[in-house]
Order: C-alpha cells, then structure tokens, then sequence
C-alpha cells in the first residue's frame, strides 16, 4: 500500500492525474499527514527537474488548431477559498496553484509567508508578476505593501524575499511562466 501511495503521491505532483483522482489526493493531503509528507517531498524532489527544461511554446496556430477541434475556446475558470491545497514551498511559505495555463505553461498562484519567513534567493528564466494581496513583503530591500506591484524580468535575480509582516501572514498574487522558480509551478495541478 505504501508504494502505491508514493506512486499516487508522484503523479498528483506530476498532474498526471484526472479531476476525480486529483481531488480524491487533496482530500488525503488534508486527512493523512504521512501522504501529505510523502507529496511534499515528491514536490520538492521534483521541482529541481523543471529549472533544467527551457521552456517551449508552440505557434499560435496549433492553439488554435486544438481550440477549432474541441468546440471554441475554453470556459471561464474560477477557484473558490475552499478549493486548492497550500503547500509548503519554504518553511513558512506555501503557495497554492490557481490556474495552470496548459499551452503557454503560465501559473497563477498564491503566496502565503508567516512573519518572518523568508523565500530563498533565486534566478528568473521567466518574467514573474507580483501583485502583493495583504501584509509586508520585502523583496530586494524594497518592502511591497497591499496593491503594489513589481514584476521580476527573465534573466533577473532576486535576493531572499521576507515576509516583514507582524500579523499572522502576508499573501501575494504571483503570475510566472512555467521555468519561474518562485512560484514554484513545477507541474502542479490545480483541484
């Protein structure tokens, strides 16, 4: 059963899993620590991967192409609060997927940092978008209060990023394409 549950644990990180199957996985996250740990460490296995593959974008005609053979163009995408699992991307920092773009490989997700926590420095492939929700974060010695905005070119480094927020947390919007280690993307599925 373990190894079933590390090969589950694998494709749900991977997205490899349908929409039933993927919500069958984030109620298990939420109920059974053990597998949540087991996910996380696929995670975090894992995400080394994605920052070796540059990233691919096909013409616009094969988009559109794929949109003329399934009917038109895709429905209008929502997430409500409930929905999502955080997960641990730094200790005190968890970020939950919201939207994975399946042509351009974009994600859009949230970024929540306890007081004091801090995001390890990195480099930016790919543009990343900040739009800071609530609470302080401070990113290069700058600190970004709610609705600022700072955007990270691909090529750009940052330092560790702080949460310099005192009250339970601080959440930002990030926007990045699917080589951007900040958001930290690495294929995960939205539930």
């Amino acid at each position: 059963m373990a190894d079933a549950s590390e090969e589950l644990a694998g494709e749900f990180v991977l997205g490899a899993l349908e929409a039933d199957e993927r919500a069958a996985v984030t109620r298990r996250m939420r109920d059974e620590p053990d597998f949540r740990r087991s996910v996380d460490a696929w995670f975090r296995r894992l995400t080394p991967l994605a920052d070796r593959v540059a990233p691919v974008t096909p013409p616009a005609s094969v988009w559109a192409a794929v949109q003329q053979r399934i009917g038109g163009g895709a429905p209008s995408i929502s997430r409500r609060q409930s929905e999502g699992v955080w997960l641990e991307v730094a200790p005190g920092t968890k970020l939950k997927m919201l939207h994975v773009d399946p042509v351009t490989g974009e994600r859009t997700g949230l970024m929540r940092m306890e007081p004091g926590s801090a995001y390890p420095e990195h480099d930016h492939p790919e543009s990343e978008e900040c739009f800071v929700l609530e609470g302080v974060v401070n990113v290069d010695g700058q600190d970004y209060r709610p609705g600022d905005y700072t955007i990270a070119h691909a090529g750009s480094h940052h330092e560790i990023i702080r949460s310099a927020f005192r009250r339970p947390y601080s959440v930002a919007l990030e926007r990045a394409g699917c080589a951007s280690v900040i958001d930290v993307l690495r294929a995960l599925p939205t539930s």
